[in-house]
């Protein structure tokens, strides 16, 4: 069964997506391999990103309930897009704090969280419900407001667990995060400490399980802008 992500991708071809994925070795923009920079055991330590695309979430993947259809979505999302506001990143930053490395706002951004909220508070009717059986093994070292979260909206980081992150690896043993991460800054120092502006809501898709997420359709939000705060 395919699945459907609401994801910020940025622009085809530019700067934050070229480096994003030489690092992960793929784009989603049409399913295609990309060179990475030849640093050792690069392939297997972004074998899970990989798969994903570059991108930071916004809602998390879901199956189509019965009955909704995929261009009703795509309509549903367009119309969100229309009512939010495009927001400045001021700063981003490398982070490996959770085992992994990402890229991610220097500080945390309370209006991007909220227009995630709107986005998986808004986008739900579309989430068919998951199996009791995968969710009670994705319950597993979660918290219990995560639990909750999980239970009621597909994905236990949301709201107040969410922190927009573009991740960079697998989770990875202490050992491989020391070596790499300065691997990371220097591939993506052209970024670093930079402005991001966060301008469209993109569709990708998992056309069957297991398969890499393709991107699909992308809508700009409409563009008065305003920086974020904490």
């Amino acid at each position: 069964m395919m699945r459907y992500a609401i994801y910020f991708a940025p622009q085809q071809a530019s700067l934050f997506d070229t480096l994003g994925s030489s690092w992960l070795g793929r784009t989603a923009y049409g399913d295609k391999s990309v060179p990475q920079p030849a640093i050792s055991d690069l392939a297997a330590a972004t074998s899970e990103p990989m798969r994903y695309g570059f991108h930071a979430t916004l809602k998390a993947p879901f199956s189509l309930k019965p009955g909704q259809r995929r261009t009703v979505l795509g309509e549903k999302t367009q119309q969100l897009a229309k009512q939010l506001n495009q927001l400045t990143i001021a700063k981003l930053t490398l982070t490996a704090e959770h085992g992994f490395i990402a890229l991610v706002p220097e500080q945390r951004q309370i209006t991007v969280a909220q227009l995630a909220d709107r986005c998986v508070r808004e986008l739900d009717e579309f989430r068919d419900e998951e199996d009791e059986d995968r969710l009670a093994r994705r319950r597993i070292g979660l918290s219990e407001r995560q639990r909750k979260y999980l239970d009621a909206w597909g994905y236990p980081y949301v709201f107040e667990d969410f922190n927009l992150h573009f991740s960079l690896t697998k989770t990875l043993a202490a050992a491989d995060l020391e070596w790499l991460l300065p691997e990371a800054r220097k591939h993506f120092a052209p970024v670093i400490g930079r402005s991001l502006k966060i301008d469209s809501l993109s569709i990708f898709v998992e056309p069957a399980p297991g398969a890499n997420f393709i991107f699909e359709e992308q809508f700009p939000i409409r563009s008065t802008l305003r920086t974020t705060s904490t």
